[in-house]
């Protein structure tokens, strides 16, 4: 329910915003290059493994808040679980059998993110495709996020990342 009313208030606010300013004016001539924005473990894999729509609109809004100058951060702590989230996910697929075609499709409806299915993604558009290149690829996330939204990794204490008044 929390979620949902967090959506809801956000959706309201992003509309008063572009009634308000439907050009984006205001916000454009604001100057954000004092603002740091810090993306936790579960953004980035939505971001790097959601559906389609969800990975869009993510790519959308990063791309537009670093063209405001805001400064796209991760911290050590988020490589960390975003690392560990992948290393989870090697462990089951070691012990996974194949899927069928069927089962593989059910698997990539019903998950919205994750690394599983989007190595099954992959794994259909590239049958050649090992576990082991997919993770390769997955354990080089910062580089992708720096080449595509100017991501940096930063050391910081999470409870001054929490407290930090924006």
């Amino acid at each position: 329910m929390g979620k949902l009313l967090f959506s809801i208030a956000q959706s309201y606010y992003l509309i008063e915003i572009l009634n308000l300013d439907p050009q984006c004016k205001k916000i454009e001539e604001t100057d954000l290059s004092q603002v740091t924005l810090y993306l936790d473990t579960n953004v980035l894999i939505h971001l790097l493994t959601g559906t389609d729509e969800l990975k869009k609109a993510m790519d959308d809004l990063l791309r537009i808040t670093a063209r405001l100058g805001v400064k796209i951060r991760i911290t050590e702590k988020t490589k960390e679980e975003f690392l560990m989230n992948l290393e989870e996910t090697s462990q089951y697929i070691s012990f996974a059998q194949p899927l069928s075609q069927q089962a593989t499709q059910k698997v990539i409806d019903v998950l919205a993110s994750g690394f599983y299915r989007d190595y099954l993604i992959a794994k259909r558009d590239n049958p050649s495709l090992t576990w082991q290149g997919y993770e390769e690829r997955m354990k080089n996330f910062i580089l992708i996020l720096k080449n595509r939204y100017s991501v940096e990794l930063e050391d910081v204490d999470k409870r001054e990342v929490m407290t930090d008044p924006l």
